[in-house]
């Protein structure tokens, strides 16, 4: 299905919903209704969580830190990155890394 090929291609980069839906040759509540009956929840809560596991992934392999990992997922600044991890993970993406390192 065309809703699933689109974000699953996506899922790590600077789309948003709207693009998502534009992508998808779909009004946005078409998109919406459509990404709900395939994934059981809202396009901006499974991207959020995509992004935060692909963080995680990434923090554990050591190769990147914080600061390079919030501009490849699309964060406008280190402080929103590390807030939104921190309401995932419980921890700072720095002490996440630290404790789970090659894990």
């Amino acid at each position: 299905m065309l809703v699933r090929q689109a974000v699953t291609a996506n899922r790590y980069s600077l789309i948003t919903v709207e693009e998502l839906a534009f992508v998808c040759n779909m009004t946005l509540s078409t998109f919406k209704r459509h990404f709900a009956k395939l994934y059981g929840t809202s396009p901006n809560k499974w991207l959020f969580e995509q992004r935060m596991q692909k963080a995680a992934q990434m923090l554990r392999k050591g190769s990147s830190n914080a600061t390079e990992i919030y501009m490849e997922l699309g964060y406008e600044n280190l402080s929103s990155f590390i807030k939104a991890f921190k309401q995932v993970h419980g921890t700072t993406p720095k002490q996440y890394q630290l404790s789970n390192l090659n894990l």
